[in-house]
């Protein structure tokens, strides 16, 4: 079953941080840093482990834009239906901060065609890779 846990950044991370640093992707201050400047961070866990988390920041709070970042552990890379129901429940939550936001501008990996493929569907724009990432825009 998911399960969809929307906070403030903070929070989010004083609940789930040490689970969502456990893989050593990135360094526990890293990841608190960049969740503590999102006013929405979104968690999702399946069967009752963190499968997936974004957020979203935004450069002041009438902005009508925001940079969109998300994280999937190890595990979820490498399952197709983890992977699949994680898509399927952040582009829901995605389509609704379109309410909130006109245009979400963010970056993904040059490898990771499954985001890539993701942000198509969605109607994103990519621009010119630079550094192994890709940029993106995506507008309602």
């Amino acid at each position: 079953m998911m399960e969809v846990i929307r906070g403030h950044g903070e929070d989010i991370y004083r609940r789930f941080g040490e689970e969502l640093t456990a893989h050593g992707e990135f360094s526990p201050e890293y990841f608190r840093s960049v969740m503590c400047h999102c006013r929405d961070v979104f968690v999702g866990k399946y069967n009752g482990t963190v499968i997936g988390v974004f957020g979203f920041v935004s450069p002041t709070l009438l902005s009508n834009w925001a940079y969109i970042w998300s994280y999937t552990p190890p595990l979820v890379r490498l399952d197709p239906e983890l992977k699949r129901v994680f898509a399927i429940h952040s582009t829901r939550n995605l389509l609704r901060q379109f309410s909130r936001y006109e245009r979400f501008i963010g970056e993904c990996m040059e490898g990771d065609l499954s985001a890539q493929r993701w942000i198509k569907r969605l109607g994103g724009v990519f621009g010119t890779p630079a550094n192994g990432l890709i940029p993106f825009t995506l507008e309602k």
